[in-house]
C-alpha cells in the first residue's frame, strides 16, 4: 500500500504469502511511478526487521 504525506491511497498491490516484501514493494513503486509522474519521496520500511 502506497499514500501521499496525508495518508490518501495512492496504490495496492496484493502479493501471496509467498512472495518476499521486497520484491511486492518493487511492483508497488512501478504501479505508482506508472501512474504518478511527478512523485520525488519513498521511505520503504526495508530497514525494518522482516522488510
Amino acid at each position: 500500500m502506497a499514500t501521499d504525506i496525508g495518508g490518501l491511497l495512492l496504490a495496492v498491490v496484493v502479493a501471496a504469502a509467498s512472495i518476499q516484501d521486497r520484491d511486492a514493494a518493487h511492483r508497488l513503486l512501478v504501479a505508482v511511478a506508472a501512474r504518478f509522474t511527478l512523485w520525488r519521496c519513498c521511505s520503504p520500511m526495508a530497514a525494518m526487521p522482516g522488510g
